[in-house]
């Protein structure tokens, strides 16, 4: 509950700023035409089905871009393959 508690806040606020962007004034048009595809996606599944997602692909490419840069440091040792 305590954690259900924490994660209703944290996509609380990221509702808001979503919200909040849903009307753009003076902030560039791509990131108008971004919220306004975002706040579509959220009229079909809810927020935490979207931020786990994008948190998942973020971490995933997070990892497979740590990995490829370990491997090319090992790569440049010689007599290591």
């Amino acid at each position: 509950m305590i954690v259900e508690a924490v994660c209703n806040m944290f996509f609380g606020l990221v509702e808001f700023f979503v919200a909040m962007f849903s009307a753009p004034l003076n902030i560039p048009a791509w990131i108008g035409d971004a919220s306004v595809v975002i706040g579509y996606g959220l009229l079909i599944f809810p927020l935490d089905i979207w931020a786990f997602c994008i948190g998942s692909f973020a971490l995933w490419t997070g990892i497979h871009f740590a990995w490829a840069i370990i491997e090319w440091i090992y790569k440049k040792i010689p007599g290591v393959d």
